[in-house]
């Protein structure tokens, strides 16, 4: 079997190690998302959206750490298939928000409870505690990275 290499330093092999366990994780939740005929990345606009009154393309890139060049045609194509509308408020300097329509709510809601089993970080052998503590260590590295 293939040993990939990882760097010498602790802190290099932590990040290896996280960078993996990513595509790792986004690999499992790219495949249950498929039978929704969703991507990761749309499914997190979706989930974005609910419950918000409207975001902006500029705003929903930043949450999901997209390029706004590509979070335009994933919005275009989200709008397309009537998952999420123009809202017809406008924002500040005349941008238009997205909304959630009401088939987008519902996709949602059908593909959230197969998210949040893919999500369950028992499957991968963490405890209830190490799973806390991993989300609590994550939720730093996005704070103050």
């Amino acid at each position: 079997m293939h040993q990939e290499a990882t760097p010498a330093d602790p802190d290099g092999a932590a990040m290896w190690s996280l960078i993996r366990a990513s595509r790792k994780i986004e690999r499992v939740l790219a495949d249950v998302l498929a039978a929704y005929g969703l991507t990761p990345t749309q499914f997190s606009v979706l989930a974005q959206l609910d419950g918000v009154l409207a975001l902006t393309q500029a705003d929903l890139a930043r949450t999901t750490f997209e390029q706004p060049p590509s979070m335009a045609a994933l919005l275009r194509g989200l709008e397309n298939r009537n998952l999420i509308a123009r809202s017809p408020a406008r924002g500040r300097g005349n941008r238009q928000p997205f909304e959630l329509t009401n088939q987008g709510r519902v996709l949602l809601s059908s593909a959230r409870p197969a998210v949040g089993s893919a999500n369950d970080l028992r499957r991968y052998g963490l405890s209830s505690l190490e799973a806390t503590f991993l989300n609590t260590s994550l939720q730093s590295i996005l704070t103050n990275g």
